[in-house]
């Protein structure tokens, strides 16, 4: 009994042992063949190699305008400057350098135009970008309104070598004058500054005066006017707008270029400047002129213009010995110490008589010319500045029995200083009844 109890643990001991012996190797081998997923490694993988890059595809160039789009810009005769333009290539980097710029602008005239600009990268890619120019008209000069019998003295083709003794004259009776200059007697043009110096007026008349150069071409006019607008400049500090052409604005010198001065004309306008003409010549370029045909044209002209613009030209002597011989003689009567100057000849009836300009020019102020009185409707009444009074005279006044002179000489004569504002008081009863026998002042007349 005892020895089968033993042999039975001795059998229970050998089967746990085997149970125990084939748990291990069972575990073994589940471990090398049943490894849980979270534990397999996993084979190394060959990864393709990555593509090549693909280069960038270049761009054209970016053309960044300077400036605004539109442009407003006002016409003038100096061409079109544009503010420019920028270039830069994501390859070939800042190629503004290389922009090429197409302008079509007329600066001459208010109008529109366009500048293109265009550049091309070294991978031969253009790019192009426009701007819109607008060219604006200046304003206008004021339009003056002189008043009736006024006379400008203007002077052309200088200064010269009588420019000077011209000034002279001028000074010696307070008269004023535009001179409108050229540059062809150089050594003369230290006159310009002269001119404006003592107080007159300086206008452009041409660099050259060349006919043939200048209206050959607008940009040909331009040039030469810009020329000489610099010389102004450099001889009085100023810019001046106003303009003379060489043969006047209606020359027949340039009708080798039909149209030429039609576009000129409104050119010039556009620009803000003033051209003028002139209503009355001394015709001093005549091969037969002299200091008295030039006076005389002067006596011709003047009355038959309610007011005168003179052309003259300070490159002839004689042409500057008649402007003395105009305006000394009331000049003479001054010098005597008269307090009053009596000027007849027919005022503008006479068409011989140069009596309202002459009196203008010799620096007196008018007051007035016209009176509305008759007989007398073309009296002229002015001072001087010393108070000197100076009065025109009609011929009535040599034959009718009252005129207008007949009211206005007592209060001259009291030292009162007439005023226009009194002359124009006297159209009430200013109309003479011719009576059979006069008695004024014991009538209606101008009262």
């Amino acid at each position: 009994m005892e020895k089968n109890r033993k042999l039975g643990l001795a059998l229970i001991a050998a089967g746990c042992a085997l149970a125990v012996f084939c748990g291990i190797g069972l575990y073994y081998v589940n471990l090398k063949e049943t490894t849980p997923a979270w534990a397999e490694e996993t084979p190394p993988t060959t990864e393709a190699p990555a593509p090549a890059p693909t280069p960038e595809e270049n761009r054209p160039p970016v053309l960044t305008l300077i400036g605004d789009d539109p442009l407003f810009y006002p016409a003038q005769p100096g061409g079109y400057e544009d503010p420019g333009c920028t270039a830069f290539d994501d390859r070939d980097g800042d190629i503004t350098a290389r922009l090429v710029c197409t302008a079509d602008v007329n600066t001459f005239h208010a109008g529109e135009g366009s500048v293109v600009y265009s550049v091309t990268d070294s991978e031969g890619l253009t790019a192009t970008v426009a701007r819109r120019v607008i060219v604006t008209a200046a304003d206008r000069p004021e339009t003056v309104m002189p008043d009736a019998g006024t006379v400008y003295l203007t002077f052309d083709d200088g200064p010269s070598a009588n420019t000077e003794r011209l000034l002279d004259i001028l000074d010696a009776y307070g008269a004023k004058a535009t001179f409108f200059v050229t540059n062809c007697h150089e050594e003369y043009t230290y006159c310009i500054g002269e001119i404006a110096r003592r107080g007159h007026t300086v206008g452009i008349h041409s660099a050259s005066h060349d006919y043939n150069g200048i209206y050959r071409s607008e940009e040909a006019y331009f040039a030469d006017l810009c020329r000489m607008q610099e010389i102004i400049f450099e001889q009085t500090g100023e810019y001046v707008r106003l303009v003379r052409f060489p043969g006047g604005s209606s020359n027949t010198v340039s009708r080798y270029n039909p149209g030429i001065m039609t576009r000129l004309t409104s050119d010039l306008n556009d620009m803000g400047y003033a051209y003028f003409d002139w209503n009355v010549s001394a015709a001093d370029t005549a091969s037969n002129a002299t200091r008295y045909t030039v006076t005389e044209n002067f006596q011709e002209s003047v009355p038959k213009h309610d007011y005168s613009v003179g052309g003259q030209h300070d490159t002839n002597a004689f042409s500057v010995d008649a402007v003395e011989d105009i305006l000394s003689a009331m000049e003479e009567a001054r010098k005597t110490g008269a307090e009053l100057i009596l000027c007849t000849g027919g005022m503008s009836v006479d068409p011989d008589d140069n009596t309202p300009g002459a009196i203008r020019r010799s620096g007196a102020e008018v007051v007035t010319y016209g009176a509305p009185v008759l007989p007398g409707a073309m009296f002229l009444l002015g001072y001087y500045a010393d108070g000197t009074a100076v009065c025109g005279l009609p011929g009535c006044v040599m034959y009718a029995g009252a005129t207008v002179f007949d009211l206005v000489l007592p209060r001259l004569a009291a030292g009162v200083r007439v005023k226009r504002q009194d002359l124009i008081a006297l159209g009430e009863g200013g109309l003479c009844l011719s009576c059979p026998e006069c008695h004024y002042p014991i009538c209606p007349f101008g009262k």
